[in-house]
């Protein structure tokens, strides 16, 4: 009975660790290794039950040969393990081959009679009676393999800063377990106490399993502590389910329902019960999942809360460096590591600096951090023996990146965790996120010191300057006097002798002073044609005070609108072939009326609907149409070019707005076209014509009424006499 209690829980410990091992992540090599090393001790620890349970001598003998053949494998896989944890050692193919050659020897070499020559049954049960020359070389084996193992473990300690607290352990485990083994298996049988080796070679394994137990679930090793912690959650429900609820329900109904007929009130009793026994289940599940949670997770976090509180830090010192040192404070504390140091580059170097932890300063050269890669390095990760070099010298474990869209920023420089755990991917994760937006932050308050500095540095200047732009400035004042001064006398002393010089070459030139020559007409033409622009100028000037009041002054007059546009057009085919945009004008069949509107301003709109669509159409087409209809005349312009988001479609023809993609096209452009564009239309009784489509082009234009046209006629006519 002893055998059992002794070699059951190590075999079912054993094939628990192995199922969860494994399954956790096969495609790991170490993981692989692990498994495989268990279930060899499994087999071993099987083989040895059956040896001490079996019906006679000879089955014993075969139980035991097959323990050895599975502990003569176990040492060569642990080698093997201990060759690629936590990363690989480079040797080559050959030399694996090469160091399992003793274990498949002395494997094959178990059934031998050179092994173990019989055996017999005394105290615990089957014992060893007669040992061959091939145990010792068993025992030499195992020695060489494990001390080889130990020593490869021992060095990578010294290399593996993620991975030390757990080699260690590994270490501690394997070596008592090895030497207990070794204790039991041979000093025993040389002093011939054979009958005591049941009790140190499994327990021993226990040990190891436990040890190794303790190494994946604590240190996160193979990390399954989510199976491990929920699995203890629900065996704590169970058991208190099992123990509190059925000594309670079944005590309480044995003790006052006897069975004396009261089956109706049991039944009720237990009805309850059950009832009471859902409504309990989950708050007694939520209860001992933050038990465990407390045990399994004492370094965990949440991810949205520390960036919140990031970015409180980010808002409130965005304008100063302080935000370097309460942001890295913010993120040692969460991820519990040794030390953590913020680095932000300048123009020559390293522009400031904070480090919270250690007291050990660490050296940092920005020419070994220019050897990174990647945006997030991390040591046992790397496979370049400079890289992994350069953050031991700098006792560095992790290292980020701090970039925005314009460049480099700094770096974030991060050592182990105090618990000896490795970074989980949730902490990945958060140093992904949080790089984006301290880059940023420290990019901000970086161009405020430096704007800062910088306002200092001219703070002087300005006030030296300021003296000569108040003299300047009285000086302008007198100026603007005067033209003010310029402008009335221009409007007033000026315009009553033009206009009665045009009344009178009017006169002449209609014959009220007598038939005139040719060559007569022909000079007072020209000299009533000088008078005309000499009003017009001084109407112009009067305009100035206008402008500077914001007042838009629209000069209507009878135009062409079709021989307009294609005087536009033309102008443009140029930059169309330069741009491989084919450019064509579609004119009207039918003749369309004159409009009455500003030349000047219709011009200067056609020309922007059409530029824009040249430029944003590249190596597309563009059709320019004039036509009436429905007793209206409409400008288009359509193209099969970047087109407009619907998002934007909203914002369009506001001041200086532009289009994500018409930015990334057209970089210089001020977003002032458009606008100008809707209220010249708009301002003279227009509407403005437009549609598009993401991707697919778009349709520019505008649109006036005929039915006005006589009375804009009447108006500008009106205009011109009272101007005269």
């Amino acid at each position: 009975m002893i055998n059992f209690l002794i070699y059951i829980p190590v075999i079912l410990t054993l094939a628990g660790l192995a199922f969860f091992v494994y399954l956790q992540n096969p495609k790991v090599a170490h993981n692989r290794l692990f498994a495989i090393t268990v279930v060899l001790i499994l087999g071993w620890s099987t083989s040895l039950l059956f040896a001490d349970t079996a019906s006679n001598i000879a089955n014993s003998l075969l139980a035991i040969r097959v323990a050895i053949l599975f502990a003569s494998l176990i040492p060569l896989f642990y080698l093997y393990f201990s060759l690629i944890f936590p990363f690989s050692s480079q040797i080559s193919k050959l030399k694996y081959a090469l160091l399992a050659i003793p274990a498949i020897a002395l494997s094959l070499s178990s059934f031998s009679p050179q092994m173990i020559r019989s055996v017999h049954y005394e105290g615990l049960g089957a014992q060893i009676d007669e040992f061959g020359a091939l145990y010792v070389l068993l025992g030499l084996y195992f020695a060489i393999y494990f001390i080889s193992s130990f020593i490869i473990l021992f060095r990578k300690r010294k290399h593996s800063l993620r991975a030390s607290a757990q080699i260690k352990l590994i270490i501690w485990g394997s070596v008592v377990t090895v030497l207990l083994n070794l204790f039991s298996n041979f000093v025993f049988v040389a002093l011939d106490m054979t009958q005591y080796t049941i009790l140190f070679g499994a327990p021993t394994v226990i040990l190891f399993v436990a040890t190794m137990a303790y190494v994946i679930v604590r240190h996160r090793l193979f990390d399954i502590r989510l199976v491990v912690a929920r699995s203890l959650a629900y065996a704590l429900v169970i058991l208190t389910l099992g123990l509190v609820y059925g000594y309670f329900v079944f005590g309480f109904v044995d003790q006052f329902f006897p069975d004396t007929g009261t089956s109706t009130l049991q039944q009720a009793f237990y009805t309850i019960s059950a009832v009471f026994l859902v409504f309990t289940f989950q708050p007694l599940k939520r209860f001992f999942d933050k038990l465990t949670n407390r045990l399994f997770y004492q370094d965990s976090y949440d991810s949205e809360d520390v960036l919140n509180r990031l970015g409180k830090v980010f808002v409130a010192k965005s304008n100063s460096f302080d935000l370097l040192d309460d942001s890295l404070d913010i993120i040692v504390d969460t991820l519990k590591v040794e030390f953590g140091r913020l680095i932000v580059l300048g123009n020559d170097g390293i522009y400031k600096a904070t480090h919270i932890g250690s007291s050990e300063e660490i050296k940092v050269d920005i020419t070994d951090l220019e050897k990174l890669e990647d945006k997030i390095t991390i040591l046992d990760e790397v496979s370049g023996k400079e890289v992994e070099s350069t953050l031991n010298d700098m006792n560095t474990y992790v290292a980020v990146k701090l970039a925005t869209n314009e460049g480099l920023v700094g770096y974030l420089l991060l050592g182990t965790k105090r618990s000896g755990t490795i970074y989980t991917k949730q902490d990945i994760n958060l140093l992904e996120i949080l790089s984006q937006e301290l880059a940023v932050a420290i990019e901000n308050a970086k161009s405020y010191q430096e704007i800062q500095a910088f306002s200092e540095t001219l703070k002087k200047e300005v006030e030296d300057a300021t003296a000569k732009l108040r003299e300047t400035n009285q000086r302008l004042v007198k100026l603007d006097e005067a033209k003010d001064e310029f402008i009335s006398m221009a409007s007033h002393q000026l315009r009553t002798p033009l206009t009665t010089v045009k009344g009178y070459l009017s006169m002449l030139l209609e014959g009220d002073a007598g038939k005139l020559s040719k060559k007569q007409s022909e000079f007072i033409d020209l000299a009533f044609v000088s008078s005309k622009r000499m009003v017009h100028l001084i109407a112009d000037m009067l305009n100035v005070s206008r402008i500077s009041t914001g007042k838009l002054t629209i000069d209507k007059e009878e135009i062409d609108m079709v021989e307009l546009v294609e005087e536009e057009v033309n102008q443009l085919h140029r930059q169309a072939e330069a741009r491989n945009v084919k450019l064509t004008l579609h004119k009207p069949k039918e003749k369309i009326p004159k409009l009455v509107l500003d030349e000047t301003k219709i011009r200067q709109v056609v020309m922007n609907f059409t530029d824009n669509a040249i430029y944003y159409a590249p190596e597309g087409k563009v059709d320019v149409y004039i036509e009436s209809q429905d007793n209206a005349v409409e400008f288009r312009v359509e193209d099969n070019g970047i087109g407009v988001s619907q998002a934007a479609q909203k914002e369009l023809f506001k001041k200086f707005f532009r289009a994500e993609n018409a930015k990334t096209v057209r970089p210089d452009g001020t977003g002032l076209g458009l606008y100008m564009a809707k209220q010249v239309i708009e301002i003279q009784g227009g509407e403005i014509i437009f549609s598009s489509e993401e991707g697919k082009g778009s349709v520019f234009g505008f649109g006036f009424n005929i039915g006005s046209e006589s009375e804009s006629k009447d108006q500008h006519q009106d205009k011109e006499d009272n101007s005269a």
